[in-house]
C-alpha cells in the first residue's frame, strides 16, 4: 500500500514513534506530506512525512514506526527537523537502495 494510505485512519493520520539515539523514543502525529530539500543528497525529496515529535542532532537514520491493526509497521527513517520532524517513507528508502522483497 502507498505510504499515504497506510498512515491514514478514519479519524486522520496515525501517531508515529521515532527511536533516536539522542531523543530516545518519542511520538507524535503525522501532520502532512511534502517536499523538502536535503543538503546531504543535494536534491529535493518528495512525499516526505512531517511528524510532530521532538528530535535532535544524532537522531538521523532512526526508525519511525506506527501501530495499526494490532501490528507494528516500519513507516520510514528519520532525517531532519525544523518546525516538524521529517522522515523518508521506507518504500522510498528501499527504492533508492535497490532493495527487493523476497517472496516464496
Amino acid at each position: 500500500l502507498p505510504i499515504r494510505t497506510t498512515l491514514r485512519t478514519s479519524s486522520g493520520f496515525v501517531t508515529c514513534t521515532m527511536s533516536g539515539i539522542t531523543s530516545g523514543a518519542v511520538s507524535g502525529p503525522v501532520i502532512e506530506y511534502g517536499s523538502l530539500y536535503n543538503s546531504y543528497f543535494g536534491r529535493t525529496l518528495h512525499d516526505q512525512i512531517y511528524i510532530d515529535y521532538p528530535s535532535a542532532g544524532g537522531d538521523s537514520g532512526a526508525p519511525v514506526y506506527y501501530f495499526k491493526w494490532g501490528n507494528c509497521f516500519l513507516g520510514g527513517l528519520h532525517w531532519g527537523h525544523g518546525r516538524y520532524s521529517v522522515a523518508s517513507p521506507i518504500s522510498q528508502v528501499w527504492n533508492d537502495l535497490g532493495v527487493v522483497a523476497l517472496t516464496r
